[in-house]
């Protein structure tokens, strides 16, 4: 379902039309000519298009008006444009420049507000009946600025009247303007959620109790960076198994590639991530692309992994879905500022050039990082991901990048359509659904689940699909881990239980080669065992820290036997 368009018009528009000593007179007085032109005269400022002119002064004649008043509209346009009328309201000589942008920019904007933070907005009409919310501490309301006062005076607008102006908006946004929630690409609205397709139309899916379906209007302000693309319209009837297909995505993988879009179409937090390992070859980047394509396009499909966190939220801020290209490792840091991003989190910097104003930046998104090997190997960020490794495609299997692209392009309509169906079934099912506590993501898999019924798979097998590619990941990578397999080693004849130093001593003698992973002192021993505690016992190997004495702290460590079937129950007699 499409709704009609709107025009959107600036309130002072309205304001000075309606207000107007000629807008009566056009009704009044048989001499409409006059008071048409001179109304369009006082209207140019405001607006330089023809149709909507046309229409303001349609609404001020008789109905029953019989003259030719409408047929001279476009000509009193021109005469007004060429005789400077459209500089008149907005820009007086007695004013500087600055005041002059920041008059003719109010006579066009829509709307100033600022978000939770403090940012200044300004709201301006695109395209057909869309609208467009500028950052007003970005190049594009600068832009704008820019185009306006070059459209009006045939000038260039200067750095300084142009920052001054932004300035000054900027202080009537958060001065004088409303509070509002800014999002980007989706957003959740009391019982509804929206998702912004990008286009100058302003067209959004709503989805709801009822379904989805596309509107042109929404309580949500959605923000567009610069790298900000746009989607096609979706389109009913689709079969996600035409995108499993097209993308030789196997059978194993699919539930994992299906479960990751599912979370990422999720209005809010926490996200699960998708890692994606596979050889040269395989066609883990170009996957990559196409699911970020799916969701959020942008002309920055893929970035290397960031090696700060300042650097990682700030990539966040414009996009909704962030895809990292072969990573060849994540430390540690790192690995900690992605599993907060992916659940939400704020970071704190302090302003250039202040001495104690900090800048906040919050941020909550999912994303995908795809490598060679073992990339990734934190637990922590194990367990917030769905793992998925690729093989090499067979050469009879290969398709031309741009074939791929061009079907691709055929498809997404309908795969979007069909995703909004699953999207539209764990929105209304959300809130009836037990969170399944085998995950460690609650609410993110509460959702997965709630989706399911839509997706066709069989019941549990996405939530199944992940908790195995977790376990699996964290045992491989646990059993790869020098303090593992040295730990392993020692208790293979019996258990040891004694102080963290004494360990910590006789790893050191009968181990003479160890790595630089191995930690440097007892104490980095026992952060290590307390980090990893859970995911080895899942490897097996058994951590017990017992509380701290007189004496140090202890700890007993032994082999649990996970090959084992478990014992058959006696038969009771």
């Amino acid at each position: 379902m499409i709704n009609n368009s709107t025009v959107s018009v600036s309130i002072g528009l309205i304001t000075k039309a309606f207000t107007s000593q000629h807008y009566p007179t056009l009704f009044e007085s048989a001499e409409t000519h006059d008071a048409a032109r001179d109304l369009i005269a006082q209207l140019v400022p405001y607006t330089q298009d023809v149709d909507l002119l046309l229409a303001i002064v349609r609404s001020g004649l008789p109905a029953d008006y019989t003259g030719n008043t409408l047929d001279e509209v476009p000509d009193m346009v021109r005469g007004a444009l060429k005789k400077g009328f459209a500089e008149n309201d907005a820009i007086d000589p007695n004013k500087s420049i600055a005041s002059a942008v920041v008059g003719l920019a109010l006579t066009q904007a829509l709307d100033l507000f600022h978000d939770e933070d403090g940012n200044a907005f300004v709201t301006i009409p695109k395209g057909s009946g869309g609208r467009q919310h500028l950052n007003l501490n970005k190049q594009s309301a600068a832009s704008w600025l820019s185009s306006i006062w070059y459209r009006t005076t045939d000038n260039a607008l200067q750095d300084q009247p142009r920052s001054t102006a932004l300035a000054t908006l900027a202080a009537k946004a958060k001065y004088d303007g409303q509070i509002h929630r800014v999002s980007l690409r989706l957003a959740r609205f009391g019982n509804a959620m929206f998702f912004d397709l990008g286009d100058d139309d302003g067209s959004m899916v709503q989805i709801d109790a009822n379904g989805w379906q596309i509107v042109k209007d929404a309580p949500v302000k959605f923000v567009r960076p610069a790298s900000f693309k746009a989607l096609p319209l979706p389109e009913a009837g689709g079969d996600l198994n035409e995108l499993k297909s097209l993308l030789k995505i196997s059978d194993n993988s699919w539930p994992l590639v299906l479960a990751f879009l599912i979370s990422a179409f999720r209005p809010e937090g926490p996200y699960f991530c998708l890692l994606v390992d596979g050889e040269q070859g395989s066609g883990k980047s170009f996957l990559c692309s196409m699911l970020k394509a799916i969701l959020d396009p942008s002309r920055f499909e893929k970035l290397p992994l960031p090696s700060t966190d300042s650097e990682l939220f700030i990539a966040a801020k414009d996009s909704h879905l962030l895809v990292f290209d072969n990573a060849s490792g994540v430390r540690f840091d790192m690995s900690d500022a992605l599993c907060r991003l992916a659940t939400g989190a704020s970071l704190a910097r302090r302003r250039l050039y202040t001495d104690d104003d900090v800048h906040v930046i919050t941020q909550c998104k999912p994303f995908i990082i795809n490598g060679i090997g073992d990339f990734a190997d934190r637990p922590d960020l194990l367990e917030r991901a769905m793992l998925i490794s690729l093989e090499g495609l067979k050469e009879e299997d290969r398709l031309s990048e741009s074939q791929i692209l061009m079907d691709f392009a055929k498809l997404l309509p309908r795969v979007l359509g069909r995703l909004f169906d699953v999207v539209a079934c764990a929105f209304n099912n959300e809130h009836c659904i037990n969170a399944p506590t085998n995950l460690r993501m609650a609410d993110g898999a509460r959702w997965l689940k709630a989706a399911e019924p839509a997706t066709g798979l069989p019941p549990n097998s996405i939530i199944s699909a992940i908790v195995e590619s977790q376990n699996a990941s964290v045992i491989d990578r646990m059993r790869n881990r020098t303090l593992f397999r040295v730990l392993e080693k020692l208790v293979a004849t019996g258990p040891f239980e004694g102080q963290i130093a004494h360990l910590f001593d006789q790893l050191l003698i009968e181990n003479d080669k160890l790595d630089r992973s191995f930690p440097r002192t007892a104490a980095h021993l026992s952060n290590e065992l307390r980090r990893h505690r859970q995911a080895m016992a899942k490897a097996g190997l058994m951590v017990e820290l017992q509380p701290r004495g007189r004496t140090g702290r202890r700890v007993k460590i032994w082999l649990k036997d996970v090959s084992l079937p478990p014992e058959k129950p006696k038969p009771n007699y």
